[in-house]
């Protein structure tokens, strides 16, 4: 296959119709699978691919990345039928994370909301809403939900972020940098905080140059220079390249513009670790962890080279910790049904008969542990 040859298909699930595009790119080594509706982008997830076998194998190594996503697609909005009846609200929650780290932004509100109603007020619920509210292009919504947050929880600078990156969509840009500001006074680590500031005031001497509650545009390219690097220096979610051209750039005024568009593009696609964990969470609960493990193989070694590339994310090794617990459980089964076969063919093979008891007994106090540690 080569990068002119790609895929398409289309989809139809619930009110949905989707259609998905793959292109395969020799150059990253990379098959991209993009999911549109009504020719509006929607999500796209990336694969890594080994081409150094044969064309047909690389052809069918690019074909399987996107049955894979078509599939999980297809999976979520089956299972999503199942989560909704159990009016379970943890369940229901992971749901929401999928729908929206995979671009549902409808059904992630959807179900937030129903979490809200069913659970009343919780902090982290109401935070998940207004994220979902401000992927959605409300703004109004999310900062209905940040305000009354930030007055009962004065020391969460997620809410700070969420707030000055909702006013910063609204332009409102000396009212985003006060709350950029007050995220980092909570916490002076804290990489994305430096970053969004930064490309705020980037475009705000673009969008907005005269400004009283703003310092002069020329100082604001200092301040955005100074908090570039230090972003630079905290993240590896960052293209440090594209950065540097970008503070090139902006050294000549009249190139402020394609700067800016440097900066974006320096910010790489974010590694979600709540995306596994509500994955496996609700394909464990649910019975839906396919019997091949493709899915769960898939990203048992995409975090594994995740956390080899952010050797101290706490949540990315707990949500490595949780694969690696279902795929146990997959062995687990596996071995199991495998002696009960052996007893079907054989009712008097004790060996088999002693082995499949042991199993039974065992797989309980397993399974306890495992909905304990993924509720």
């Amino acid at each position: 296959m080569n990068a002119e040859i790609g895929l398409n298909s289309d989809l139809e699930v619930a009110k949905r119709k989707l259609h998905l595009q793959t292109s395969y790119s020799p150059e990253a080594h990379q098959a991209s699978v993009t999911i549109f509706e009504g020719g509006l982008f929607l999500n796209r997830r990336d694969f890594g691919i080994d081409d150094s076998n044969h064309e047909g194998d690389l052809e069918h190594k690019v074909r399987q990345c996107h049955d894979l996503v078509r599939a999980d697609i297809e999976l979520l909005f089956h299972m999503a039928e199942s989560v909704r009846a159990s009016k379970h609200p943890p369940s229901i929650k992971h749901l929401g994370h999928l729908f929206l780290e995979k671009g549902f932004i409808e059904e992630a509100v959807e179900e937030f909301e129903t979490v809200k109603r069913i659970d009343g007020v919780e902090l982290d619920i109401d935070l998940e809403l207004a994220r979902a509210y401000y992927k959605k292009g409300d703004y109004d919504a999310a900062m209905a939900l940040l305000k009354v947050m930030a007055e009962k929880r004065p020391t969460y600078p997620d809410v700070q972020l969420l707030l000055g990156r909702s006013l910063w969509q609204l332009k409102q840009y000396a009212q985003a940098r006060q709350h950029f500001q007050k995220a980092l006074q909570l916490n002076e680590k804290y990489w994305d905080a430096h970053y969004s500031l930064a490309v705020c005031l980037v475009e705000s001497t673009i969008d907005d140059k005269v400004n009283s509650e703003l310092p002069p545009p020329i100082e604001r390219l200092k301040e955005a220079e100074q908090l570039f690097r230090k972003a630079g220096r905290l993240s590896s979610d960052l293209d440090h390249e594209l950065l540097e051209i970008g503070l090139e750039r902006m050294k000549l005024a009249l190139n402020v513009e394609e700067a800016l568009t440097c900066f974006q593009q320096a910010r790489k696609e974010e590694t979600t670790s709540r995306l596994f964990d509500s994955e496996f969470y609700l394909k464990f609960m649910f019975g839906q962890l396919d019997d091949n493990c493709r899915t769960l193989d898939y990203y048992i070694s995409t975090l594994a080279g995740v956390v080899n590339e952010n050797p101290d994310y706490a949540d990315l090794r707990h949500s490595l910790g949780i694969a690696y617990l279902l795929k146990g459980w997959q062995c687990f089964s596996r071995a199991t049904r495998e002696f009960e076969h052996a007893v079907q063919i054989n009712p008097e093979y004790e060996k088999a008969k002693k082995k499949l008891k042991l199993m039974q007994n065992d797989g309980r106090g397993l399974l306890i542990l495992l909905r304990a540690v993924l509720n």
